[in-house]
C-alpha cells in the first residue's frame, strides 16, 4: 500500500546528456519544474536522480504550497469541463496532470501502479486516472468521473501497457455507482485495486517459483510459477482487467521470485551457522528488508515467494507472520 502525499518540493530540472567524446552536457534549454514529495530538498533531489526515466540535472529544489499552485493551474481547466458537461457537450480535458509525472513515479519508486514492474529503465509511462474522466466502459450511460480529472489522488503511476493497453477506461464496481460530483463515492465498491488504499496482497496470491505448472479449467489460465491468483472479487477482477496473468509479466515475476529464493537461501544459512542469536536475528531481518525493498519489481509477489520458503523449513506460523507484518505486509 502507498501512503499518498501532496508534493511539498518544486523542483526546476533539465536534461543531461553525454557528447561524442565522453563529457556531460546539461542542456539548459530544456529547463522545466517538477513536483516531489520528500523528507528534505536533497531527498528530493536524490530520488528524482534515481527514478527519473531520463539522465537529469537538478538546478533548485525549493518549497512549495502545492494546493495554492495547482488550483490556480486547474481552476479554468474545471471550469470548462463543467461548462461542457452542463452543455451536454464531451469534454476536452486540456491536460494538466503530466506536471505530476515526477511526483507520482517517485512517490511508487518508478514502478506502475498496477503491475508492480518497474518501468522507468524502458518507457517514460503514463499518468493514469484511477477513475476513468471520460467514459466508463462497464457503463455506457456514464459520462466518466469528470470531476476528478484534476484530482492528484485519482492518479497512479503505470506502464503504457496496463494504462493504454488493458486498463483504459474500465472501472467495475459493486454498489451504487456516482455519475455526478454530488454522488458519494463511498457508495462505490471497486473492483479494481487501488494501492492508495488496498494492500495487494489482501487481494492477489502469487504462485512460488516452486510451484509445478497446472492446467485447469478449459478457457483459464494454467497455475504456473510466476503466476497470480485471486483471492477476493477486487483481486479476480484486477487479474482480469489489467491482465495481470499474462505470459510476459509472469516470466518476470518468476525471474524476481527465483532472485529472492536465492537471497533467502544464503540469509537463512548464515543465520543457522550463527546459532540464531541476537544479532545474526537483527542482521536477517535487515537482510528481508532489503529484500522487500520498495522499489522492488513484483515486491508483493517476491513477498509470496519469500513467505513461502520460510513457511517450508518450518518455521512457525507466528514467526513468520510477525516478520513480515513488521516490513508492512497484511500477513
Amino acid at each position: 500500500m502507498i501512503e499518498f502525499h501532496l508534493p511539498n518540493y518544486r523542483c526546476q530540472l533539465s536534461l543531461k546528456k553525454v557528447d561524442e567524446i565522453g563529457n556531460e552536457v546539461i542542456e539548459d534549454k530544456t529547463k522545466s519544474w517538477g513536483y516531489c514529495y520528500a523528507e528534505s530538498p536533497e531527498k528530493a533531489e536524490e530520488l528524482l536522480k534515481k527514478y527519473t526515466f531520463l539522465p537529469i540535472h537538478v538546478h533548485k529544489v525549493e518549497p512549495c504550497d502545492f494546493v495554492n499552485d495547482w488550483k490556480k493551474k486547474v481552476d479554468s481547466r474545471r471550469k470548462e469541463v463543467a461548462e461542457a458537461i452542463a452543455e451536454n457537450k464531451k469534454p476536452t480535458f486540456p491536460s494538466a496532470w503530466g506536471d505530476l509525472k515526477e511526483f507520482l513515479i517517485t512517490l511508487f519508486h518508478g514502478k506502475c501502479g498496477y503491475c508492480e514492474e518497474q518501468f522507468i529503465s524502458v518507457t517514460f509511462g503514463d499518468v493514469e486516472h484511477y477513475r476513468p474522466k471520460g467514459r466508463v466502459d462497464e457503463d455506457k450511460k456514464h459520462k466518466g468521473y469528470y470531476w476528478l480529472a484534476y484530482e492528484p489522488t485519482n492518479y497512479l503511476p503505470a506502464c503504457q501497457i496496463c494504462n493504454e493497453a488493458v486498463k483504459r477506461d474500465h472501472f467495475p464496481i459493486a454498489g451504487k455507482r456516482a455519475y455526478a460530483e454530488t454522488d458519494p463515492l463511498d457508495n462505490e465498491d471497486p473492483l479494481l485495486i487501488n494501492p492508495y488504499r488496498d494492500a495487494f496482497e489482501d487481494h492477489l496470491e502469487f504462485i512460488p517459483s516452486t510451484h509445478p505448472t497446472e492446467r485447469k479449467e478449459p478457457g483459464t489460465p494454467p497455475e504456473r510459477p510466476g503466476g497470480v491468483k485471486g483471492k477476493t472479487p477486487k483481486g479476480l477482477h484486477s487479474i482480469s482487467v489489467l491482465g495481470l496473468y499474462r505470459d510476459s509479466i509472469c516470466d518476470q515475476r518468476y525471474r524476481q521470485m527465483l532472485h529472492a529464493r536465492q537471497d533467502i537461501k544464503q540469509a537463512v544459512i548464515k543465520l543457522a551457522l550463527s546459532d540464531g542469536d541476537k544479532p545474526a536475528w537483527d542482521e536477517f531481518a535487515l537482510s528481508l528488508q532489503n529484500f522487500l525493498s520498495e522499489d522492488r519489481p513484483f515486491r508483493t509477489a517476491v513477498y509470496y515467494e519469500l513467505r513461502e520458503y520460510l513457511q517450508k523449513l518450518k518455521w512457525s506460523e507466528e514467526d513468520v507472520k510477525e516478520i513480515f507484518v513488521s516490513l508492512g505486509f497484511h500477513a
